[in-house]
């Protein structure tokens, strides 16, 4: 279909063929020429806007079969190159439609997984090609010969003897074993360099020259589950997700480490008090903790809960762990620190057994004689630390996600699928106040700043709210997510606010002063 860009109107419009179309270009010279290509098909289409019509040709391709995912057009318009999904790239000619050559061919074996992305460079005499799995190609379009080419996080390469008259330089490997596939290449604007994104969510700078690079974005490529700010420091925070926990910097967003744990999910995550362990929940039924300088591991407790992890706190001097589970099960593990090897050794003191669905969040009062846990089976329960016995419990007809301890103990504050917000005293759990905190979706996790005055909920029609917390009346609304916003926390310093979703997306939101009005989005750097 071709629109008219002013209007906004649909022109004319035409099957690209009997199968599907993975890809089109306009023509560099005319606007009247453009080209499709796909699954076994590639056609030249000429536009006729008096008759608002387009009439195709078929490309002679002869005895080839391909499908085609990526196609670049030289400027002076004589020559297309199509990057197919067999990992060859065929060269084709625009006016006569027919086809001229096939590369590469000083390599024994075409690109792996597919050529997804092409582009030229500025001259029009070299071609760069970006591959399904992760290798960046150039080559020389007068014999579609690679001429250096560099893999991104792919596996190890073996060296290659059979190169000595093609004068290739070696392969470059950059990052780990995760083997991404090339998504995008752009050129910048000066043309000596290129952008490459790929489907791990990472964007690199390479020079065209050598293929030096630089690693200049990257973000979660898959669902977020947890983040969490360091005690009193509000410039990193840490997230939690699947095959891996990252560390970032909030100010510049750069990530500042990666712990990768390959096949697993982390439910859960947070930072010990000194400031010297990250540790985390898996759906494996461990807690890891993890030195945050090196990424190393630091210790790991077996066998916390059968069905996985769901939540962890740590009291304030690091001794004591409590854990939750899809097992139902609340857990009290003593931490040991050997004074010889400095190694941390688990035991277990208690196991709880009061919940009868998955424990959803647990966390401890200040003084590090309480904790409350909440469940999906529609109670709080607030347990002595020290005794390790039940207090207390709370019950509502809903599945809670979330508790919290507003900062002076004296109130907790739940919310859960029934979309509501609650106060309730913290000594008898009698329950003081009922927010309507969303209109259609359950709300998922709560924040409280440092003084008690306001507080922020995220829920999964993708909205962030910020409230006040005397008031019950929300102050600010931040719209930026794509996909079920997962966690939200105010940093420390209650100068921003941090929320994860399950599309990978972290939004980092400036705290609005009093003077905003109410319903006013806040400025959001993502």
């Amino acid at each position: 279909v071709i629109w008219n860009v002013e209007t906004g109107q649909a022109i004319c419009g035409e099957p690209a063929a009997n199968d599907s179309a993975f890809c089109c270009s306009f023509s560099n010279t005319s606007d009247f020429t453009l080209v499709t290509a796909g699954k076994y098909n590639f056609r030249v289409w000429k536009f006729e806007p008096d008759s608002r019509k387009i009439r195709p040709t078929d490309v002679k391709l002869g005895q080839l079969k391909r499908i085609f995912n990526c196609v670049a057009i030289t400027n002076d318009d004589s020559t297309i190159y199509a990057g197919t999904q067999s990992g060859d790239i065929l060269q084709i000619s625009l006016q006569h439609t027919l086809f001229q050559r096939q590369g590469p061919n000083n390599c024994k074996k075409p690109f792996s997984m597919g050529v997804q992305s092409i582009i030229l460079t500025k001259d029009n005499k070299q071609l760069i090609a970006g591959a399904g799995n992760g290798v960046v190609a150039l080559l020389d379009i007068k014999n579609l010969n690679i001429i250096r080419k560099i893999q991104f996080e792919g596996a190890q390469n073996k060296p290659n003897n059979d190169n000595k008259g093609l004068k290739l330089r070696a392969m470059k490997k950059v990052g780990t074993n995760i083997n991404p596939s090339v998504t995008s290449i752009v050129l910048n604007a000066a043309g000596d360099h290129f952008f490459v994104g790929t489907n791990k969510s990472t964007i690199y700078l390479v020079a065209i020259d050598d293929f030096d690079y630089e690693l200049r974005n990257s973000a979660h490529y898959n669902k977020i589950n947890d983040i969490a700010f360091p005690y009193g420091y509000s410039d990193l925070f840490v997230t939690a997700g699947i095959n891996d926990i990252r560390v970032w910097n909030s100010k510049n967003r750069n990530e500042l480490l990666r712990i990768n744990v390959p096949g697993l999910e982390c439910s859960c995550v947070i930072i010990s008090k000194d400031g010297k362990a990250i540790i985390s929940g898996w759906n494996d039924g461990k807690v890891r903790a993890f030195y945050p300088e090196s990424g190393k591991l630091m210790y790991t407790v077996h066998d916390c809960h059968a069905k996985g992890v769901t939540a962890v706190a740590l009291s304030s001097d690091g001794t004591r762990l409590v854990t939750g589970g899809n097992d139902s099960l609340v857990r009290i593990w003593q931490l040991t620190k050997d004074l010889d090897t400095d190694k941390i050794t688990s035991k277990m003191i208690s196991s709880l057994r009061e919940h009868q669905n998955a424990i959803s969040y647990v966390t401890i009062n200040n003084d590090d004689t309480e904790f409350v846990t909440s469940s999906t089976d529609g109670s709080c329960v607030t347990w002595d630390l020290q005794k390790c016995t039940r207090i207390n419990a709370l019950f509502a007809s809903t599945q809670f996600s979330c508790v919290i301890y507003h900062p002076d103990q004296s109130q907790l504050i739940t919310t859960g699928t029934d979309r509501q917000i609650s106060y309730w005293d913290a000594t008898d759990l009698s329950q003081i106040r009922i927010v309507n905190g969303s209109d259609k979706a359950q709300i998922n996790k709560l924040s409280i700043n440092s003084d008690g005055t306001r507080f922020v909920s995220c829920s999964e029609d993708r909205i962030v709210k910020l409230w006040y917390y005397d008031e019950g009346c929300v102050h600010s609304i931040g719209l930026a997510h794509s996909g079920n916003i997962t966690s939200c926390k105010i940093s420390p310093n209650n100068q921003k606010i941090v929320s994860v979703g399950d599309e990978g997306a972290i939004c980092i939101w400036k705290m609005p002063q009093d003077s905003t009005d109410n319903d006013e989005n806040s400025n959001v750097n993502q």
